[in-house]
């Protein structure tokens, strides 16, 4: 792998150090200031900016440079100048470049187990309404966040922290009560029919004011613990979990933990509230409500009826993950607007004196435009997820190139709908808007979710035609072709690409490297022919399989399920 080239490299170098510039830096710092480049079309090696060694002048780099002989790893050295700036290059070994790397099997999680626990809380719609579409880059993006830090051998827990509590229950159960509707609807079509009672509550709050207050007084009764709308609580809960399980199944998502605003409601968060007093920071605006200075603002933190808010429960939350859990790093996924309630909620845990609060994070992401149904609607995500299958199933019968049967295989056009979404939005940065294309989504060309697939399941196609996985051994003479070469370079690439998302906590990185494999792996189809190719062809099929490996690797990380078929 890559990172074993970079260590072997460093070790030499910093021994040419030693006899030309004595120096204190240690061959870890200078393995991660490494990067893998081609600085021609053949010529693949490590570059490192020489900034990042103390060498006091030009001549001595070349003294530096003479001082690392060929060997097996290195074939030589030289200064090559990137944006005006001085790098070294270390002319990698080809047959020991391509030998290490296909043995070495880039697609095998790395066996470093990380002690430290990581929670993600992401998706986190309400209860009672359909998961709407604005959920869906909180649900891709925070899932990736959990992969990611899986990979890298962190304990991660997945939660999604739902909305129950509020003045919009009380719209529900008064919605309910305009609706009526029969048991059979609330059982067969719960959310629809729980969605549609709000609907009718707040349409009717526009010309009866009296409807909010009821619903208002519904909600504090419930915070109380004196309402009889309890049980109905329970059950709109209920039938929330069951209906949101159904659509995350369809995007490969697990949740480790389902919880709750209503598990902070303010008979449940006596404590924090008498921490947030003994602060002396709680004042008392014209309002009546109960309010914090931050940042010259004041921000609520109780109604004047003495309800909780949103901000109130969540630093609630926060300390009560805290003491359950132990994590050593927790993050928030919402978009971009959420800032400034973040932003608080980490100011006030600091207040409270508690240090963890500087290992909370708000992941924050744009939002998507143009997301709709072919009629045009604001949609739900179940909405969305249907289309996406009813457009591949489409597609799919049109197609000269299916090999699955359509009346039988249903998973199929499911799973490359969920793939054209999943990739159409981690293919942008994660901080940036950007407008959703029904059309450029479901392509089979161009930097596409089905594109990904296509790739892997002509690769699997190949491997179970021709490949054997013994009795073959590696010979990288046989893989001297310019195409051939280049694969493995982009094969080497995947553990730069991981740390990258990783550090950045940006899935754009690694999707855009899987399009750059998908790349090399499609000309690669075009010249390295396995069939009737003797030992040349095991050897390239020993390339392919590994390619496929690493696509299938990383695919799983962004959150896609990899076809074999389609």
């Amino acid at each position: 792998m890559s990172k074993y080239l970079k260590n072997q490299v460093s070790l030499r170098l910093l021994d040419a150090l030693a006899r030309s510039n004595p120096s204190e830096i240690d061959s870890k710092f200078l393995a991660s200031k490494m990067l893998l480049r081609k600085h021609s079309d053949s010529q693949i090696g490590l570059v490192l900016p020489v900034d990042c060694v103390n060498v006091t002048n030009s001549s001595n780099w070349s003294n530096v440079k003479d001082c690392i002989a060929p060997d097996d790893v290195i074939s030589s050295v030289s200064i090559i100048k990137q944006q005006g700036k001085p790098n070294l290059f270390f002319h990698l070994n080809q047959n020991n470049f391509i030998k290490n790397i296909l043995e070495h099997h880039a697609a095998d999680q790395p066996s470093l187990r990380n002690s430290k626990r990581v929670l993600v809380e992401f998706s986190s719609p309400n209860i009672a309404k359909p998961i709407h579409v604005g959920h869906l880059r909180s649900t891709i993006i925070g899932n990736f966040i959990a992969n990611i830090h899986e990979w890298f051998g962190y304990d991660v827990m997945r939660i999604n922290y739902l909305g129950d509590w509020g003045t919009q229950f009380g719209l529900v159960k008064v919605g309910m009560k305009i609706l009526n509707p029969t048991q059979e609807e609330l059982t067969q079509r719960p959310l629809s029919t729980l969605y549609q009672a709000y609907i009718l509550a707040n349409t009717a709050a526009e010309n009866n004011p009296q409807i909010l207050d009821d619903a208002r007084q519904i909600f504090l009764n419930l915070e109380r613990g004196v309402s009889d709308d309890i049980s109905d609580w329970i059950l709109y809960k209920k039938y929330t979990v069951e209906e949101l399980k159904k659509i995350y199944s369809r995007l490969n998502i697990v949740f480790d933990h389902y919880c709750w605003e209503s598990d902070y409601k303010v008979d449940c968060i006596g404590h924090i509230l008498e921490l947030l007093k003994s602060t002396g920071g709680l004042a008392t605006d014209k309002e009546g409500r109960s309010v914090m200075n931050l940042d010259g603002k004041d921000v609520p933190l109780l109604k004047s009826d003495g309800t909780t808010l949103y901000l109130t429960r969540d630093v609630a939350a926060a300390v009560d993950r805290k003491n359950r859990f132990q994590f050593d790093k927790m993050y928030y996924l919402a978009d971009t607007s959420q800032h400034r309630h973040f932003r608080n909620l980490f100011s006030i845990l600091k207040v409270l004196s508690f240090p963890w609060a500087e290992n909370m994070e708000h992941v924050r992401f744009g939002r998507v435009r143009g997301m709709s149904t072919r009629r045009g609607e604001a949609v739900f995500l179940n909405d969305i997820l249907d289309e996406a299958h009813y457009l591949m199933i489409k597609q799919q019968q049109t197609s000269p190139n299916t090999k699955i049967n359509l009346d039988e295989d249903k998973d199929t056009a499911d799973i490359l709908g969920v793939s054209a979404i999943i990739v159409a939005d981690l293919i942008h940065k994660r901080m940036r808007d950007y407008s959703f294309d029904w059309d450029s989504a479901k392509s089979v060309t161009g930097n596409t979710g089905v594109r990904m697939q296509y790739t892997h399941c002509r690769l699997k196609s190949l491997s179970d035609k021709f490949y054997s996985s013994s009795g073959v051994a590696l010979d990288p003479l046989l893989l001297s072709e310019p195409t051939a070469i280049n694969l493995v370079f982009e094969i080497s690439r995947f553990e730069e690409a991981l740390e990258r998302s990783f550090e950045e906590l940006e899935a754009s990185k690694l999707t855009d490297y899987l399009f750059s494999l998908c790349d090399a792996i499609n000309k690669a189809f075009m010249t390295l022919k396995v069939s009737n190719t003797g030992k040349l062809g095991e050897q390239r099929l020993i390339l392919f399989e590994e390619a496929r490996s690493v696509l299938h690797r990383g695919m799983t990380l962004l959150g896609l399920k990899p076809l074999n078929r389609m």
